[in-house]
């Protein structure tokens, strides 16, 4: 009778011992979990967030384009993408209208550009690291996006008189 009681506790402690360091194990993986956020919002403009990601995108963008910054880029291109934001909302309410033909002539000229300075397609796919579409993709974005501000700015100014 004895044995079978302390077979009894031996297991209770076997199994206590188990559970221990499944519940450890169970916690350090839901550290490792908090540690990995795969974005974030940074702004919101109206309906449309702005994430790290498209800082990050806008900042490798720019300075594929040979802009540099004053100051910290993720405030600076931050502040830029709200403002773009606001322009390309009021575009879209006023109906604004761009030529496609246009920006993606824009497009293509912008790609050669980069690949000159950078000095292949090969390289300019690892710098974006994206493939040569959708740097194509992301530059019509861009470049639609701008030409929409660019209208919206001249119809607020067109308004103006001095």
């Amino acid at each position: 009778m004895r044995t079978d009681a302390v077979m009894a506790v031996y297991k209770y402690r076997k199994m206590r011992r188990f559970l221990f360091i499944v519940i450890l194990l169970l916690q350090s993986l839901c550290m490792v979990a908090q540690d990995n956020v795969i974005d974030r919002v940074e702004w919101v403009v109206g309906d449309k967030c702005i994430l790290r990601s498209d800082i990050e995108e806008a900042i490798r963008f720019w300075q594929g384009n040979g802009r540099k910054f004053e100051g910290d880029p993720y405030c600076v291109v931050g502040e830029d993408l709200a403002v773009q934001q606001l322009f390309l909302h009021q575009a879209a309410l006023d109906s604004i209208v761009v030529d496609e033909t246009e920006i993606m002539r824009k497009v293509e000229a912008q790609m050669s550009f980069v690949m000159s300075k950078i000095g292949s397609k090969e390289k300019m796919e690892e710098y974006f690291d994206k493939n040569s579409a959708e740097i194509r993709e992301m530059y019509r974005e861009q470049l639609y996006n701008m030409e929409m501000m660019e209208r919206m700015k001249q119809k607020i100014v067109g308004d103006v008189k001095v």
